[in-house]
């Protein structure tokens, strides 16, 4: 049996200062331009709240009440050993 191949589209969502690359239908443009304010907002309210979040160098252990977002950044980093 023959499978059809479809060629994958990709689009461009500016969120603030990051630009989420999408590959998929055009038509969730906005879906992905909500969930991209979502997580930024989430993010700079954490980094206001506690501002070595935003600076350090070194990985940080951050709360379980945190949002969901920012614990995944922070596993990340521990797991690079970065900040």
């Amino acid at each position: 049996m023959r499978l059809l191949k479809r060629k994958l589209e990709h689009f461009d969502v500016p969120v603030q200062d990051l630009l989420l690359r999408v590959t998929g239908p055009d038509y969730l443009y906005e879906e992905v331009r909500a969930a991209g304010m979502l997580f930024w907002e989430q993010i700079q309210s954490y980094a206001i709240r506690n501002p070595a979040f935003r600076t350090s160098k070194r990985a940080l252990e951050v709360p379980p009440e945190a949002p969901q977002i920012i614990r995944e950044m922070a596993e990340t980093a521990a797991a690079a050993g970065v900040g």
